[in-house]
């Protein structure tokens, strides 16, 4: 989580505030934030991987059919 993308947005953080201090604690606010958000898209698609294992709903061939050749062709595009 502190690797090469986020770096760059916390250390444009110590140049962005008046004191050592108050670069401190931005700094620890910053690296919470882009913690959470980096966690939370992996455990987002988890979530839909393990939904659609788990399903007790049977799998709509036609609507998997429609689905596809809509994104192949374009159909329905506005």
């Amino acid at each position: 989580m502190l690797g090469t993308a986020g770096l760059p947005h916390i250390l444009s953080r110590f140049y962005a505030v008046p004191t050592a201090r108050s670069a401190r604690r931005s700094a620890v606010w910053e690296i919470g934030l882009i913690g959470v958000g980096l966690v939370s898209i992996p455990l987002g698609f988890l979530a839909g991987w393990v939904g659609t294992v788990f399903s007790r709903e049977a799998a709509d061939e036609g609507a998997y059919a429609e689905t596809e050749v809509r994104s192949l062709t374009g159909a329905g595009a506005a």
